[in-house]
């Protein structure tokens, strides 16, 4: 079971985030930032890390960093209700902070269980994520 990191500032969407990847079958647990940095969870390493960037944008280097240095190598989902997107409407400011994928809020389920289905397992199977909200 994939282990998936949850950070995220809401703590309702979090628990809601987390529902739905666990009905998914991946193992989400939820991980904590304190002034704009991540602080490791304890266990295993995640196989993916779902975060929020509900700090300013000159703070999403440091909460990536933090991420990144917790754990190296780890793909990144980001969450925002303001998706950072360059003046050429690309994703050129996460792309550069290695983020994989960015998702807009309010986020659909479907959308959030395709973006782990494609970072950790290939496309999601038809129907995987559908009659769900």
């Amino acid at each position: 079971m994939d282990r998936i990191l949850i950070v995220e500032t809401d703590d309702i969407l979090a628990e809601l985030v987390r529902e739905w990847l666990e009905d998914e079958g991946f193992l989400p647990v939820r991980g904590t930032v304190s002034d704009g940095v991540y602080v490791r969870s304890a266990g295993a390493a995640p196989a993916a890390i779902v975060f929020d960037l509900a700090v300013p944008p000159e703070g999403w280097p440091g909460l990536v960093a933090s991420l990144l240095a917790a754990h190296p190598g780890i793909p990144l989902i980001a969450t925002s209700a303001q998706v950072p997107f360059d003046a050429d409407g690309s994703f050129g400011v996460a792309a550069r902070l290695n983020v994989h994928d960015v998702i807009a809020k309010p986020m659909r389920r479907e959308r959030l269980i395709d973006a782990v289905h494609a970072l950790l397992r290939g496309p999601a199977p038809p129907g995987a994520a559908s009659g769900r909200a």
